[in-house]
């Protein structure tokens, strides 16, 4: 009876630490689609930002109090939102070093090590996912900001 407990013990946290490797594994992905599509829209900004120059340097006429000033404003915006955003940041990865190659943890029982490695992995998630989503905010804010300052900046071409 005792070893069917410890049989059901282990297979309940092989599971656990199953679904965490999972979840920080999407979490991964996730984390590099938003680093790639930063990436993109800041290069598209760049070369927006780089345009607007030379149509500012070949017509002085654009340039003003007018429509296409409010546009390349946003757009400067957008490059400086997309630039924070792609700053590094430091991600935990778990599980602790320290305390995962101590004496002490490994004294400990498999289920208890089990369950120690889960809640690593677990604190490393949740730290990990303000990170990202402070970068996905940001990013969402830079989007509204590119949209707007775009048709602003071709209104003003077109007036």
């Amino acid at each position: 009876m005792q070893n069917e407990i410890q049989q059901n013990n282990e297979s309940v946290m092989d599971f656990a630490y199953n679904v965490m490797c999972k979840k920080l594994e999407m979490q991964m992905n996730a984390h590099n689609s938003l680093e790639n599509k930063i990436g993109i829209l800041l290069g598209f900004v760049g070369i927006i930002v780089g345009s607007v120059i030379i149509l500012i340097q070949q017509n002085i006429d654009l340039f003003g109090l007018n429509i296409f000033t409010v546009g390349s404003s946003g757009i400067y915006l957008t490059f400086l939102l997309l630039v924070v955003a792609s700053q590094t940041r430091i991600y935990f990865d778990s599980p602790d070093f320290p305390s995962f190659y101590s004496e002490e943890a490994l004294k400990k029982k498999s289920t208890d090590f089990k369950n120690k490695i889960i809640a690593d992995m677990k604190y490393s998630y949740e730290l990990n996912m303000k990170n990202q989503e402070k970068k996905a905010e940001l990013y969402n804010i830079a989007i509204y900001c590119f949209v707007i300052s775009m048709l602003f900046i071709f209104l003003g071409i077109l007036e």
